[in-house]
């Protein structure tokens, strides 16, 4: 017989979403437990959220403590949870980066950045990249350069171009001074973890800065230290006009922030955007206490160091047999391409206790917590190894 939870979902949740066949009950540190009190090595981090691991004491303390103040201030107030968070982002982000704003979702920080960007610079027309993932709302699946998205939902948002990714000379070829902004992950997350030529970022900024356009980079998946450095921009040289951060950066609680330079904010009309819970006081606690987990516990390093033993390990692998494609990543975004498709494999990894998502039909995503050690890491590939081989 069903069990209660999984028969109400089914019958009574929209299926927007293909569901695994078990039930999460609680979480502790790098795994997860159903209900029938199975452990998981949570190698999902379920989507790149629980960056600092499940159930963290001092991120269950803080969100506590605020809980017992004030959960939901209003951005028409002011809010202490609010500026600390401010006070921290400005320490890790680029100076031009100096105006944020809240919001709760990624994809609600990329509607807002494609509005910036049309308001300050008085342009409609937005180049997008081919296998780009930017969020399921208008704006954002316009943006979205993968057409299974966006299949039935036409008319979509005008003025859009899609152009493909890492290739300078498609862009240079629809840049005008009619552009208001272009719009990139630094890396393909959704499409398979495609990484950009060293100069590719560089290159797009001066296109950009040659026809009076903005640069909005979607870190929502890759930011917040998911490639070792706080925006993966960083690793490029590159600081994005407009940068979108969401999924780790509140440590599982829903918060997206959006910034700009101060040139952009003084072009926006007040109103430009509204958000009920953006910016709220639990939420900006949450986040407070993630970069401040992160920073205090030097996790950047341990995100470097085990993203580099991780894509060694699975590269060895990949020689003892035939089914690996590629692998490829960047710190703790990891691809493992396949030459068939992986929904057996995912399968058989969840039986054996282990959870990963994919991208696209035969690529593996690896998104662990941040915190992960080299034991976590062999565990992983030890169950991988005797899935595929």
């Amino acid at each position: 017989m069903m069990p209660i939870t999984q028969n109400i979902e089914n019958n009574h949740i929209i299926p927007l979403y293909k569901k695994r066949d078990i039930t999460l009950v609680r979480g502790e540190g790098v795994y997860v437990y159903d209900e029938n009190g199975k452990k998981y090595l949570d190698f999902s981090s379920q989507f790149g959220v629980a960056a600092i691991g499940h159930n963290n004491s001092e991120l269950n303390k803080a969100i506590a403590s605020q809980a017992d103040q004030i959960i939901s201030v209003h951005n028409s107030f002011y809010c202490e949870p609010r500026a600390h968070l401010t006070e921290k982002l400005l320490e890790l982000l680029p100076n031009e980066l100096s105006q944020i704003s809240y919001f709760s979702t990624g994809t609600e920080c990329v509607e807002v950045a494609l509005k910036f960007a049309r308001v300050a610079t008085g342009r409609s027309k937005i180049i997008s990249t081919k296998g780009s993932y930017h969020g399921r709302t208008m704006g954002a699946l316009t943006a979205t350069g993968q057409p299974k998205y966006q299949k039935g939902f036409s008319p979509l948002v005008p003025d859009f171009i899609h152009v493909p990714f890492n290739n300078l000379s498609a862009l240079e070829d629809e840049m005008s001074d009619e552009i208001a902004a272009v719009i990139l992950e630094p890396i393909q997350a959704e499409s398979g973890v495609r990484m950009p030529d060293a100069d590719y970022l560089k290159n797009v900024k001066k296109l950009c800065q040659k026809h009076g356009a903005l640069l909005i980079c979607d870190e929502v998946q890759v930011g917040t230290f998911r490639t070792g450095a706080f925006l993966a921009t960083g690793q490029y040289n590159v600081v994005p006009d407009i940068v979108c951060l969401s999924k780790a950066i509140g440590g599982g609680m829903p918060l997206g922030v959006v910034a700009i330079t101060q040139e952009i904010a003084e072009r926006l009309p007040k109103g430009a955007h509204g958000t009920t819970f953006g910016g709220n006081a639990i939420c900006c606690t949450a986040g407070l206490t993630t970069l401040n987990y992160i920073t205090d516990n030097q996790l950047n390093k341990n995100i470097s160091e085990m993203g580099e033993y991780l894509l060694n390990r699975l590269k060895e692998l990949q020689q003892k047999t035939t089914h690996i494609r590629e692998v490829r990543g960047n710190g703790l975004i990891i691809a493992i391409e396949f030459k068939e498709k992986v929904g057996k494999i995912m399968k058989e990894l969840q039986e054996g206790g282990v959870l990963v998502i994919s991208s696209g039909s035969t690529i593996l995503r690896i998104l662990p917590p941040y915190i992960i050690t080299k034991e976590n890491c062999d565990e992983f590939l030890d169950v991988l190894e005797e899935v595929i081989i």
